[in-house]
């Protein structure tokens, strides 16, 4: 019993020791030194790559998919055919329209012969010719609405993407080919109305992509539409991107919109900043210093006034944590 009550008399003065040795070191927290570098103000957007010159044929029409002209990488000119959809149907239709055209045709010379034979009126032969003239502007419209049936390149480029096989009823409007022209880039992004008013034109981008892990390439914003898409409160912009720019179309990218730059500026991490102060450790104790702050980014904020370089700081300071508190680092 007298050892039990020795070691338990020797556990609490154990604890009691430690509690006060804390307690006297104080609340540990996370440090770190203020530094020069880069600051930027950036705002993130999402979009993809596409050809700056393209085209998305579809046809006007619903109809069978017969023949298919032109496959994906491969160079077309403007006017060549890339598919014929089943036009047999359209077809008997001009036929039709033709035979009625040449019989007009036959009735106006005859009209015309009597009434310089003054055999016929001028209203039989003023009635033959509106009437041909209305039936050709039908025959007109119907080889229009045939020619539909055939799907030309409407600029020089390649084929990006196919879409439809032969057999398929392909439906009004629903793409079958995408033409562009890839060595001629550009990132189409999504930005949120709430940041537009600081995107500029000739602003750097930063782009990325899962694809490329670790890799950055970099564009400048060439266009900004001027009217938004209030569903989903964003504006449309457009970044031009380097010749030997690699990413293949369509692909995805998430880019930083470099609003602002500046070089070689005091930085410390964001998390250190509370209310507009930051706590700085000295000689056992943190202070809380007032900053004047610039550009705050997600990691790094600038710091104009109020540190100087290599000053120690507590990098997220715990709920609770007063001016003057005693702290140790972790």
């Amino acid at each position: 019993m007298r050892l039990r009550q020795v070691v338990a008399a020797a556990f609490f003065l154990i604890v009691v020791a430690a509690f006060w040795f804390a307690l006297g070191r104080g609340i540990a927290v996370e440090v770190t030194s203020v530094i020069r570098g880069p600051a930027a103000d950036l705002v993130y957007a999402t979009g993809y790559v596409e050809p700056v010159v393209q085209a998305v044929i579809a046809p006007e029409v619903t109809a069978r998919l017969v023949e298919l002209l032109a496959d994906e990488r491969r160079e077309v000119k403007v006017g060549d055919i890339l598919a014929r959809l089943d036009s047999a149907e359209q077809e008997a239709t001009v036929r039709e329209h033709e035979a009625t055209v040449a019989h007009d045709r036959i009735d106006l010379e005859r009209a015309q012969t009597l009434w310089n034979r003054r055999s016929g009126s001028k209203e039989d032969y003023d009635r033959a010719l509106s009437l041909l003239q209305q039936d050709e502007a039908k025959l007109a419209a119907a080889q229009e609405k045939l020619s539909r049936y055939t799907l030309r390149a409407p600029v020089d480029g390649i084929v990006l993407r196919r879409d439809g096989e032969v057999g398929e009823v392909m439906q009004t409007g629903a793409a079958m080919f995408t033409l562009g022209q890839p060595g001629q880039l550009r990132a189409t992004l999504e930005v949120d109305e709430e940041d537009i008013p600081e995107v500029k034109t000739g602003q750097k981008a930063l782009l990325s992509a899962d694809a490329w892990p670790g890799r950055v390439f970099e564009g400048e914003i060439a266009e900004i539409t001027p009217e938004g898409d209030p569903v989903n409160k964003s504006y449309r912009v457009r970044v031009k991107l380097p010749p030997d720019f690699s990413m293949p179309v369509g692909m995805t990218v998430e880019a930083n919109l470099v609003v602002e730059e500046r070089q070689d500026v005091l930085l410390v991490p964001s998390t250190a900043l509370v209310n507009g102060s930051v706590f700085v450790l000295e000689g056992g104790r943190v202070r809380l210093m007032p900053v004047d702050t610039g550009i705050v980014g997600t990691e790094l904020a600038e710091i104009r006034s109020g540190l100087a370089e290599g000053d120690t700081v507590v990098r997220q300071p715990p709920d609770g944590l007063e001016d003057g508190a005693r702290v140790h680092a972790k």
